[in-house]
């Protein structure tokens, strides 16, 4: 999915991590929805994101959780055009 980042909410016991609000602005498999919550743990597999940036995201559900898969292909639009290609390929041949 693409989507950007329009609010982060530290989790209350902020320790544990941050709870980002993202818009969806394109779902390429899965069940489209406008907005979602995506958590990222305090831990070494954090993915961390930045107010107002757009991101390629790669998810999977963590318990109750959507978290990104940080050692994949998920990161900033501006850095994932080749990614975005690949996706918008496979779509096409569908």
């Amino acid at each position: 999915m693409a989507a950007r980042v329009v609010q982060d909410t530290q989790h209350s016991w902020p320790d544990l991590g941050t709870a980002y609000t993202v818009q969806v602005s394109h779902t390429y498999r899965g069940t489209p929805v406008k907005e979602l919550v995506v958590f990222s743990e305090n831990n070494s597999g954090r993915f961390p994101m930045e107010l107002g940036v757009s991101y390629v995201l790669f998810l999977h559900k963590a318990g109750a959780n959507l978290e990104a898969d940080y050692c994949g292909n998920s990161g900033q639009v501006a850095n994932k055009q080749k990614v975005l290609a690949t996706l918008a390929a496979m779509a096409r041949a569908r």
